[in-house]
């Protein structure tokens, strides 16, 4: 009888080791693609951005930082490209 209570104890615990032990490595595989995910998203997002920078060109007036400050600081002669997401000379 002891010997039965003993072993059922044995595959209770071990049961629960294999549960615990399931759940963590199904979060961690969910973690792993989650983080290639968002590298591929964050390289795709440097790809378009570096395309649109080699396509146009940047404003000559340095410390343009915003939209604002692209079109008033530069007298009017460069224009904010949201795709570049830089300041660039206007295209007439």
């Amino acid at each position: 009888m002891l010997k039965n209570i003993y072993i059922i104890t044995i595959i209770i615990l071990a049961l629960l080791a294999v549960t615990i032990f399931m759940k963590k490595y199904s979060d961690y595989k969910y973690q792993i693609e989650k983080i290639n995910m968002l590298e591929e998203k964050e390289n795709n997002k440097k790809d378009k951005l570096r395309y649109y920078r080699s396509v146009t060109k940047a404003c000559d007036i340095k410390g343009l930082k915003n939209p604002r400050n692209c079109y008033f600081g530069s007298n009017y002669k460069c224009s904010w490209n949201e795709q570049a997401n830089r300041c660039n000379i206007k295209e007439d």
